[in-house]
């Protein structure tokens, strides 16, 4: 039979384990190249998505991501939503 302290000792083990891998996958996604972001910056910029703004910055981290991943056909469909929500909050 298992000690209650034994399982406790073994339940915090797991949650700290799954609070690493949680902080590392996190971590992996902050960083991003410089390249993807100017690319990702001067799409946004061209499909006309104002600067300063979230939709710019959500649109800038959504497409640094897509260019990442060698898919600029998706940074650019990003770029046109992102505009287009931005035109629905200016109704």
């Amino acid at each position: 039979m298992i000690r209650p302290q034994t399982l406790a000792i073994m339940a915090a083990g797991v949650l700290g384990a799954l609070a690493v891998v949680a902080a590392m996958r996190s971590l992996s996604t902050v960083h991003q190249s410089g390249e993807a972001l100017v690319f990702a910056e001067r799409t946004c910029l061209d499909y006309d998505v104002t600067p300063h703004t979230p939709a710019f910055d959500s649109c800038v981290r959504g497409a640094a991501r897509a260019f990442e991943r060698g898919e600029p056909d998706v940074a650019y469909m990003l770029a046109l939503s992102a505009r287009e929500k931005q035109g629905e909050r200016a109704r």
